[in-house]
């Protein structure tokens, strides 16, 4: 019986140090900093839309604020970014949370993330749009 009880202390100590947990890492916020504009968008049920350069739809972010201009309708407020995991892949994430006044201006959880230069924004949900901007 001792045998046994060792056998599974020592199963107990490899599962719970054997694996190396993802570090929630947040995006640098200065990473998204200056204009971006959009190049594509879908609505995450089929439709998509690719727009030229110089379409005029454009997302400014400096420090803690925003100022989104789509097709003639402008938005503006404060963001805030958050690490979390993403409830689609389960890996490690960056939110993005919008903020018209003092209440989210969505309701579920939208990723961002950066590469070169561009900006990617989806809803974290199945069947979620995304965005597409260039710098």
């Amino acid at each position: 019986m001792r045998n046994f009880y060792l056998a599974l202390l020592a199963v107990i100590l490899l599962l719970g140090t054997g694996c190396e947990r993802d570090k929630l890492d947040v995006l640098p916020a200065d990473a998204l900093y200056g204009t971006w504009e959009l190049r594509a968008s879908s609505n995450g049920w089929g439709s998509s839309q690719v727009y030229q350069a110089g379409n005029g739809n454009k997302l400014t972010f400096s420090q803690n604020r925003y100022v989104r201009n789509f097709e003639g309708k402008k938005q503006a407020g404060k963001y805030r970014l958050k690490a979390a995991v993403s409830d689609l892949t389960k890996r490690p994430t960056t939110y993005i949370v919008f903020y018209e006044g003092n209440e989210p201006a969505h309701t579920l959880p939208q990723s961002v993330s950066t590469a070169n230069d561009t900006l990617i924004l989806g809803m974290d949900v199945y069947d979620g749009g995304f965005s597409i901007t260039r710098r």
